[in-house]
């Protein structure tokens, strides 16, 4: 038996029914942003992802799948969203277009991680880029709309923890700070840390390792070494989230896995949801000032934010039913009506009505238990008698009742009752009963109120 590969995995189609809801709310929230989508390809050169991630980052030196393809060419199945899209962005000069550009994608990313809960080899990953804008409000605003996502979605165990990089100068000072302090105690570290402390010191300050974490308490903070500009940057950064009402704890310790984030950085953390009651990260961004410049692009300022889906998938309170439902199932008692039922199968199905037909069933008994599976509201049954007469019987499951009409008028039936009773698409609301509507939903001699919406009963001109 084949098993799938380690770090990955399948969903159910219950499962793939969330996650497709899920994506299409996102979607949704941040075009209220202004948010358009991008599609990039998997497949990027590992020189792109090497120099945009930076040499020193844990993506680059341990995460990547980097290979050679017949070509001879190094191809690297790519880690995050931002530099293909920055390449796309550059490559197709989609900057000539309106400023800042407001770009939103979705899709699956490859990391050679420790699988655990939550976390793939790959994964399904959202992100925003907002390109081409240096306003600390939109640092804020981009923050504002994560924060907006999860709350929609009913997360509210989570807090915004925030810092800042500095400006260039301002991390070539701290960087040469971290190193002097963390040279002094160079042999108690680990030997990752040994390493990053030669390449680049701030990347100690996110390490997870004991012997670590006992010289990072103590270590430097980012506070002191800021320059004025990018001080001030910050402060209207924080002032402008706490008028946006956004609640946050400022963390100098905080650093982001990747070496081409510049001053703001930020990530969302959802407390104690894990078996042990720890925090874990769901979300994280920040600005990357230099970075399209640095890839052969314009000068640039951006901001933006990422964060893999399944972790959401696991932490979102969510009560729908997605079990399989299949509004229509036809059920014909012979072969003659068989092939009838076929063609107005398709013509319900091409008006947007999910419709299915066992075509293995070998009598009406497992017709009727195929329905049951498919929770089909309506059962379209015919016989040859039925065939002869061009008229269906159709089981209403919503009401229980039970109907014979003219094979012609089958979707017209669907729509009405699907819409409430009334095939003019109001709903069904307050109509009475026996009257007769130029709405078409078959009353008459009734106050209706279906005018009010734009439609026009006869009644009224007798009155």
């Amino acid at each position: 038996m084949y098993t799938k590969v380690k770090g990955t995995y399948d969903l159910s189609p219950e499962e793939a029914k969330k996650l497709a809801s899920i994506e299409r709310f996102l979607s949704q929230v941040v075009s209220l942003y202004g948010y358009e989508e991008l599609r990039v390809p998997i497949l990027e050169s590992s020189e792109l992802i090497h120099r945009s991630s930076g040499d020193s980052s844990d993506i680059v030196t341990k995460e990547t799948y980097d290979f050679k393809d017949r070509g001879n060419r190094l191809i690297t199945l790519r880690p995050e969203g931002t530099a293909p899209v920055i390449r796309s962005v550059i490559e197709n000069k989609l900057y000539t277009r309106h400023l800042p550009l407001k770009l939103f994608y979705l899709g699956d990313m490859f990391r050679y991680e420790r699988p655990q809960k939550g976390r793939f080899r790959e994964f399904r990953q959202f992100g925003v880029e907002c390109i081409g804008s240096s306003s600390p409000l939109m640092d804020a605003e981009v923050i504002l709309m994560a924060s907006t996502i999860f709350d929609a979605l009913g997360v509210s165990n989570y807090i915004v923890r925030l810092n800042t990089l500095g400006d260039s100068l301002s991390r070539d000072n701290y960087r040469q700070a971290l190193k002097e302090y963390f040279s002094k105690v160079k042999d108690n570290l680990s030997d990752d840390s040994k390493v990053r402390l030669e390449v680049n010191p701030l990347r100690i300050l996110d390490s997870k390792d004991p012997r670590d974490k006992e010289f990072i308490k103590d270590a430097p903070k980012i506070g002191d070494y800021l320059s004025p500009e990018s001080k001030e940057k910050f402060d209207s950064v924080k002032s402008y989230l706490d008028n946006m009402n956004v609640k946050y704890y400022l963390d100098e310790r905080l650093v982001r896995g990747l070496d081409y984030y510049t001053d703001t950085i930020f990530e969302i953390e959802l407390e104690g949801n894990d078996n042990v009651g720890q925090s874990q990260t769901i979300c994280a961004g920040g600005r990357y000032d230099n970075l399209v410049k640095s890839l052969g692009g314009p000068d640039l300022k951006s901001v933006g934010f990422a964060f893999g889906l399944e972790r959401l998938l696991s932490i979102v309170e969510d009560n729908a039913d997605y079990s399989k439902k299949v509004l229509v199932q036809f059920i014909p008692i012979g072969e003659k009506p068989k092939a009838n039922l076929i063609k107005k199968m398709q013509e319900v199905r091409l008006e947007g009505i999910t419709s299915e037909m066992d075509y293995d069933a070998a009598n009406l008994k497992n017709h009727f238990k195929s329905s049951s599976a498919n929770n089909a509201s309506f059962l379209v049954i015919q016989g040859d008698s039925e065939l002869e007469d061009n008229t269906l019987q159709i089981k209403n499951k919503i009401n229980d009742k039970e109907d014979y009409i003219d094979e012609d008028d089958l979707l017209d039936y669907l729509i009405r009752e699907l819409s409430g009773g009334c095939s003019c698409g109001c709903g069904g609301h307050d109509h009475n009963h026996d009257h007769k509507c130029e709405c078409g939903c078959g009353d008459d001699e009734h106050e209706c109120s279906c005018h009010e919406e734009g439609h026009k009963c006869c009644c009224e001109e007798e009155k």
